[in-house]
């Protein structure tokens, strides 16, 4: 299990996430994607989330039926 509170990517889990879509990038923008991964991750932990599914706000788009 993972400890890290921050979320962010090691470089390895990087590579191989690039390995396993196919994705082949310089090493420069591999080392970008890192820097970046940090960022996203503490962006994304710091959204406020509703504590549970069921106390989530109502749908407000229907689907047509028609």
């Amino acid at each position: 299990m993972n400890t890290d509170t921050t979320g962010s990517w090691t470089y390895d889990e990087i590579v191989a996430h690039c390995r396993r879509y196919g994705i082949v990038l310089p090493e420069a923008q591999i080392k970008r994607m890192h820097e970046l991964s940090a960022t996203v991750s503490q962006t994304g932990l710091g959204i406020p989330r509703m504590p549970s599914k069921d106390r989530e706000p109502a749908l407000t788009f229907v689907m047509p039926t028609e």
